[in-house]
Parts: C-alpha cells; structure tokens; sequence
C-alpha cells in the first residue's frame, strides 16, 4: 500500500518508518496505546507522528501522504467508519 519508486518518495518512506518505529519503541505499541498520524492540510504534505499525545517527528512528501490518507480513507480502508466521520468534520471544513 505504501510503496513507491522515486528517491525523494523512498527517504520519505524511510523516515517514517524510523519515526514510527522510535515512538512506538523497541516491544511495540502497548494494549490502549494511541498512534497518531495528524495531517497539517493539503497544501503542506506533512504528516506528523504521535504515539499516545507526544509528537516524534514529521516527514513531508506528497505521495506518501496521499497514500497513507488513501490507506484510511479508500476505496480499502482499513477504518470505514472514519470516512463518514472525517465528511462530517474535517472535509465540511475543506481540510482536505
């Protein structure tokens, strides 16, 4: 679902691979942890990540973005219910 081929989309995809993996820590996520992915706005392409109220980084790229979004909100999402929520708040706002 994320992958991709150019240079800039792949070092994107590497950090956030790394800033993942350096919030959720070497055992994982935990039972009732809360992973963050916050997306600051279309024309930014930054896509933060959290675990559990605490920033560890952002990456900002495009298609990763798109895809990452796609991942919840597409055609397969992963969370269908999280499209009719994100109609009713954010995309009524025109975040997206």
């Amino acid at each position: 679902a994320l992958s991709g081929k150019g240079k800039a989309y792949q070092s994107a995809l590497e950090k956030f691979r790394q800033t993942l993996l350096d919030a959720i820590g070497a055992n994982g996520a935990a039972k009732g942890d809360t992973i963050d992915f916050v997306l600051t706005g279309r024309s930014s392409n930054e896509i933060s990540v959290g675990v559990n109220g605490k920033s560890f980084g952002s990456i900002k790229n495009a298609e990763l973005r798109q895809k990452l979004v796609k991942i919840y909100v597409g055609a397969k999402s992963v969370a269908p219910e999280l499209v009719d929520i994100l109609k009713k708040t954010y995309w009524a706002r025109q975040l997206w």
